[in-house]
Formats: C-alpha cells, structure tokens, sequence
C-alpha cells in the first residue's frame, strides 16, 4: 500500500525531532509494508533557503523528498491582511503575541494546503490502482512518541 506522508511548515526542529519521526512514525509504516512517498510543503524566510543543511541531511536521514512545494514567506504574507483578520478575531492589537500566534496559525493552515494539493496533482498523475491508501500530515516540530 501506498502512503503519502506530507510534512508542512518550518523545518528547523526537524534535526532535533528527526529521530522520533523516524523511530515512531516511517519505521512503524515501513516494518508493515507501506511504500512511503515524503512530501513536504515549507516557507522562505527572509531570503534563506527553505531547507538549510541540517534540514537537509534530518531529511535525507528520513528518506529524502520524493515531492517538495516551497513559498517565500513574505510573498505569501503579502496576501493576507493579518490586521483585519486579527480585529474580526477579537485581537484588540496590544497582545502581539495572541496576533503572531494567529499569524503563525494562518501560515501552517496555508503550508497544509499547499503540500494537500501537491498530493492530489500527484495522485492525478498516478494510475489507478497505485493510489495512496493512507495520506499523513504530520508536522516536522514535533516529537512522536
């Protein structure tokens, strides 16, 4: 069976939370058979690559990317009024750190999407019968136990 694991979001705790992804989450799926497709949806920031080198090499240690969808943060931010998101919210803008909080939220629910549709057009270009049976989100941050 085919599974699609979809990483979303900053990767710069990927190094530290690498092992327990591997440990508890590509072994468990690997040990029962399943063919494992990395995607991974992440942003630019502040003109630095999206992945660095030991992001890199955390992945690389995963299994490496079979599809990768990147986004300059800025641009992206560009198209959100996060002020007027944030007073329909009932962020009076003296507690930035609720705001940056809804900021972060909106970026991530934008990184799910994207690397959601990166699976659909892939699977559009599947045949039939190699569909993923599984399709996994599963954000890069954190550790499973």
């Amino acid at each position: 069976m085919l599974v699609a694991l979809c990483f979303f979001g900053l990767l710069r705790s990927l190094p530290i939370t690498q092992e327990s992804i591997l440990e508890n989450v590509i072994s468990p799926l690997a040990m029962a058979g399943m063919d494992i497709h990395i995607y991974l949806h992440s942003f630019q920031v502040g003109g630095k690559a999206a992945v660095n080198r030991k992001s890199s090499e955390a992945l690389n240690k995963l299994g490496g990317l079979d599809y990768a969808v990147y986004d300059k943060q800025e641009e992206f931010d560009k198209t959100m009024n996060y002020s007027e998101l944030a007073t329909r919210n009932g962020f009076n803008g003296t507690d930035s750190s609720a705001k940056g909080s809804l900021i972060n939220h909106i970026r991530a629910l934008h990184s799910l999407q994207r690397v959601g549709q990166a699976v659909q057009r892939n699977m559009h270009d599947m045949p039939s019968d190699h569909d993923y049976g599984w399709v996994i989100f599963i954000r890069p941050d954190m550790l499973y136990i």
